[in-house]
């Protein structure tokens, strides 16, 4: 019997089980795995998520950085990191309602340009990112969009964002779509860099380039976004305030009228001479003229340096001028571009104008500002050099297209359907192409029929642009 009484002595001694016992052991179980789960979810949501981006041939940074960045890749046509910034400090439930939305497109590591005449300097995206510095803007209300046309430039940009501090803007998406349209191919006249602006490649290279813009505003485009600029990726030179006086700008109100501002160029004085950037003091002027918009008189001047001018009558041009104004005053300010040079032409964008007669080729341009006359060429279109001579720093002069080498949009016109047409806009009829405004050309055409117009600094307001 002693044996069976230890027996049953011992095993009286443990503890059954109950269902009340289990339960407590669930919920601790549970409220552990809980705390646990609180603490690992706020810091992937730092670092890289790898769930989706195993077939990529980088790696991202092993360890925690600032800015904090996401990359998402669910769709495989579309590779994007989207980075924040110290500045992007405001709070989730109260964004920023006045954002300047900063957008380039880039082919390669090789689309920031170089020069030849200084031993060959090639920029980077890192001088890109100083040029954006230096225009002062307060970083919180900046926002940066990029499109890449390259996966290993991608990675490139990523991984120099991802280890970067003092960054301008608050946000910044890069994006890598493999499933966008390519480049023209060579039998379409446009195989390298350097062939980009011949004749025959042109108008399909500008096709592609209208879906690549439609498809990058598209994607980046955020309800707090009030101002967009576009900047070529090889334009060097910015001047200070330039930004600023964009911004100003387009903060006018559509139903104010801006006549004060807006020149007519056909009475522009006939001497322009080439000085430096206008100073911060006149650059970004809030002071209004009061004087109102001179009516046309039928005359302007072709050179920059001689006081050579046109005397007979300019009827393209001042129909231009009347169909983008109402009797309240010209049309609301749209869209708004300057002058580019680069060190052999001091008018480089070729697509900014006004009137629709005949464009000038490069080759005529270059020798009309050495004075040289050309039969006709008094009924011409005229360059954007052409119309803004004689005017100052803080007038305007009203454009019929322009170019994209530094290019302001109000974001309204794009939320409201303003697109770079991919295909000759002017003249278009059902199944045919019309006869001119493919890409930043037909933007105006477009805008007016918007009720906006198109304009350009005036004045000494210009960017630079590499010349490779």
């Amino acid at each position: 019997m002693l044996p069976q009484f230890a027996a049953s002595h011992s095993f009286s001694s443990c503890p059954v089980p109950t269902p009340r016992h289990a339960l407590r052991f669930f919920i601790a179980s549970f409220v552990a795995s809980l705390l646990l789960l609180l603490y690992i979810y706020p810091q992937a949501l730092v670092n890289f998520d790898h769930s989706t981006a195993s077939h990529m041939r980088w790696n991202p940074p092993s360890r925690p950085v600032y800015p904090h960045f996401r990359q998402m890749h669910d769709d495989p046509s579309l590779l994007r990191t989207v980075f924040r910034t110290e500045a992007d400090d405001r709070p989730r439930h109260s964004p920023h309602t006045n954002l300047t939305l900063i957008l380039t497109i880039t082919n390669d590591t090789a689309s920031w340009g170089r020069m030849t005449w200084t031993g060959g300097h090639k920029w980077q995206f890192s001088d890109f990112i100083e040029r954006l510095k230096g225009q002062g803007l307060p970083p919180s209300s900046v926002h940066l969009g990029m499109l890449v046309s390259d996966e290993d430039a991608y990675a490139s940009y990523v991984d120099e964002l991802a280890s970067a501090t003092d960054l301008p803007f608050a946000r910044a998406e890069i994006l890598y779509a493999p499933s966008l349209p390519t480049e023209p191919a060579p039998s379409q006249g446009y195989a390298t860099r350097a062939h980009r602006h011949s004749r025959e490649g042109q108008n399909a290279r500008r096709r592609h380039l209208a879906r690549v813009r439609n498809f990058l505003s598209s994607q980046v485009l955020t309800p707090a976004v009030k101002h967009v600029i576009w900047l070529d990726a090889d334009v060097y030179e910015l001047p200070s305030g330039l930004f600023t006086r964009f911004i100003d700008l387009g903060s006018i109100p559509i139903d104010q009228n801006i006549s004060n501002l807006v020149k007519n160029a056909d009475t522009a004085s006939s001497k322009q001479t080439k000085t430096s950037v206008p100073t911060s003091t006149s650059a970004i002027s809030r002071t209004r003229s009061s004087s109102s918009a001179a009516e046309s008189t039928g005359t302007g001047t072709l050179t920059k340096r001689t006081a050579a001018k046109e005397t007979k009558s300019q009827t393209a041009t001042s129909a231009s001028l009347a169909a983008s104004s109402t009797p309240q005053g010209p049309l609301p300010i749209g869209l708004l571009t300057l002058r580019c040079e680069t060190r052999r032409d001091y008018d480089y964008d070729r697509n900014a104008w006004a009137g629709f007669g005949h464009r000038p080729t490069r080759p005529e341009a270059m020798a009309m500002t050495e004075g040289r006359k050309f039969p006709g060429m008094e009924k011409w279109a005229k360059a954007l050099s052409q119309l803004i001579e004689g005017t100052g720093d803080d007038e305007l002069v009203h454009l019929d297209a322009v170019g994209g080498t530094a290019l302001y949009i109000r974001a309204d016109l794009l939320r409201e359907g303003l697109s770079f047409p991919a295909y000759l806009v002017s003249g278009a009829k059902w199944g045919k192409d019309g006869d001119d405004g493919v890409e930043t050309e037909g933007l105006c055409y477009i805008a007016e029929r918007m009720g906006y117009g198109c304009y350009t600094l005036g004045g000494q307001w210009r960017t630079k642009h590499s010349d490779a």
